[in-house]
């Protein structure tokens, strides 16, 4: 069991085998050369592999959708504030021969 855990893993400090090997002597003492306790250590492996390809894309979805909601926000946010300075500056006449920064974002949009 040790060398399988050093094969399928880059353990290249002593430390990391070592707990390797502790952890493979705790298991193999457990397990006690009994098949079907290790069948039962294989199918909770096989178990946990399906939820994770089955959990992780939808989580990976529901993480998307999430951050498309708040960025819609940020950037409405962004654009009413764009529109209250443009606003402003006509009020204060310092925007009377440029274009507009809203407007500009308009075309931009379009």
């Amino acid at each position: 069991m040790t060398i399988f855990i050093i094969n399928s893993f880059a353990l290249e400090s002593l430390l990391l085998i070592g707990g390797a090997s502790i952890f493979s002597a705790i298991a193999c003492s457990l397990l006690q050369g009994r098949l079907w306790r290790y069948s039962i250590v294989i199918i909770l492996f096989g178990v946990l592999t399906i939820l994770t390809a089955v959990v992780f894309p939808i989580l990976d979805m529901i993480l998307e959708e999430i951050i498309r909601d708040k960025m819609t926000k940020v950037g409405e946010r962004i654009r009413s504030h764009s529109h209250r300075i443009d606003e402003e500056m006509k009020r204060l006449g310092v925007l009377s021969a440029v274009e507009t920064t809203s407007k500009k974002i308009e075309k931009n949009e379009k």
